[in-house]
């Protein structure tokens, strides 16, 4: 399954109305460490030239997200994982905002790989993962296993 597959199969799962239990734990489980592992060929070439991207509405995709992931919720995280080694400050996680946050970027990326190019897509999904969801990926897949 390329990258492209595994996006798809990862927002569909998400919003399908089908798609409630431990199964889809489970599955989405295994995809989540698939795209973490693919991440690391994605390395987008050239500058960016790509138009803004249309915004989702992300309180429906929590809305949704919630009803298909019922007994997720918050979890303990840190708040520095190489720094203060042993003096760390807790923090509060929230799985459904990780998962959201998560969906919402990749469908963004979907936009971009739908409507300009896989270049400009790959920019996107590489800057995005980088940015911001990569930490939600990783605090997710913790709180999954």
């Amino acid at each position: 399954m390329n990258i492209w597959e595994t996006i798809q199969e990862i927002i569909l799962l998400c919003e399908s109305e089908e798609a409630i239990g431990e199964e889809n734990n489970n599955r989405l489980q295994l995809l989540l460490d698939s795209i973490a592992l693919q991440m690391h060929s994605i390395i987008p070439s050239g500058q960016f030239n790509g138009k803004e991207i249309p915004e989702n509405n992300y309180n429906e995709i929590r809305s949704t997200i919630s009803k298909r992931f019922p007994n997720w919720g918050y979890y303990n995280t840190v708040a520095d994982i190489t720094l203060k080694i042993g003096d760390t400050e807790v923090l509060r996680g929230d799985a459904i905002d990780d998962i959201s946050d998560i969906i919402n970027d990749l469908k963004m990326v979907m936009w971009s790989y739908e409507n300009e190019n896989e270049q400009t897509a790959k920019w996107h999904l590489h800057d995005s993962y980088h940015h911001h969801w990569r930490e939600h990926l990783r605090n997710l897949q913790f709180y999954i296993h």
